[in-house]
């Protein structure tokens, strides 16, 4: 059984184990380098223990094509992917970033400055728009699948990652069709959790929820997640949807840091199933428009609830 990678092992007869980056439920991933071209990469291995879960080892193979078609420099670059003959692994391998996840930013230093905080959710919601022009829902983003890097100029350049269990939607039949509810409850929509119909904006509600704990430090759900007896407890209040508007609760913790910053916070509520594409479409541009611009400020609210 693989349970880890020693540095110097190759692996695929081609990429020599540097390091252990990081483990996760569903694998780890390393530092590697191609034994012929010495470059450095990052290359993710599934999990043991998932070997022989075909649901598990399918997503991991979508993961490394889903967004091959996608062009947009705020997406991981995939460069190899397939299976290690020696242990009957599965791999991918990917361009080796550094810097860190916003996970870690909110873990190490708090809070993000404001500026800096508008220029991520800028990159991520374009990055956002051709995914779900493309059909792919990412359904998992969390600020631990935000890595943001650093250009030359020192200033933020923001990935998004682990499109493992993204689904790629056919329009028509997603109206119809169910979807599975896999997600990481503290930024999952309503109807994710009920394993309703998901359609792109699931991942713009997950993407308000990373705005609210960027500029506020803590989770929009850190007052139910205290008082909760259970888990079930705290799934009830986010099933719900959220009690009062995220503008409200940010004032209470801090959060006043100047309107720019709060008109990028979602303050959305279940989305209306009878609502037509367009409609949609409507909605989710409008919330991409306000994180890529500040100064964008449209009349009225779109079928989601979310308030102009």
């Amino acid at each position: 059984m693989l349970d880890a990678l020693p540095p110097g092992t190759v692996f695929a007869d081609r990429y020599e184990v540097v390091r252990c980056i990081g483990k996760g439920g569903m694998g780890a991933v390393y530092e590697v380098v191609h034994t012929r071209t010495q470059r450095r990469r990052a290359m993710k291995i599934l999990h043991p223990g998932l070997m022989s879960d075909d649901d598990a080892r399918e997503r991991f193979a979508k993961e490394a094509s889903i967004t091959a078609n996608v062009d947009s420099e705020h997406l991981v670059d995939v460069f190899d992917a397939g299976l290690d003959e020696a242990t009957r692994c599965p791999f991918i391998v990917m361009e080796l970033l550094k810097g860190e996840s916003l996970g870690e930013r909110l873990q190490n230093h708090g809070r993000l400055p404001v500026d800096e905080l508008l220029t991520v959710l800028g990159q991520v919601g374009g990055a956002l728009e051709k995914t779900h022009q493309a059909g792919i829902i990412h359904r998992d983003l969390k600020p631990d699948n935000l890595f943001v890097t650093r250009k030359a100029d020192g200033s933020a350049h923001a990935k998004i990652l682990d499109f493992g269990i993204a689904k790629a939607v056919d329009p028509v039949a997603s109206m119809s069709r169910n979807t599975s509810n896999i997600g990481t409850p503290l930024y999952m929509a309503p109807e994710q959790l009920e394993g309703a119909k998901l359609d792109a904006r699931a991942d713009l509600y997950a993407l308000g929820h990373i705005a609210f704990e960027l500029l506020t430090g803590e989770s929009y759900w850190e007052n139910e997640l205290r008082g909760s007896a259970s888990s079930i407890a705290l799934l009830r209040h986010i099933e719900a949807g959220p009690p009062e508007p995220a503008s409200e609760r940010a004032r209470r913790l801090g959060g006043r840091r100047g309107a720019r910053a709060r008109r990028v916070v979602l303050e959305g509520d279940r989305p209306q199933p009878e609502g037509s594409l367009r409609q949609r479409d409507r909605a989710r541009r409008r919330v991409l428009a306000r994180a890529r611009d500040p100064e964008h400020r449209p009349h009225g609210r779109d079928p989601r609830g979310v308030e102009a």
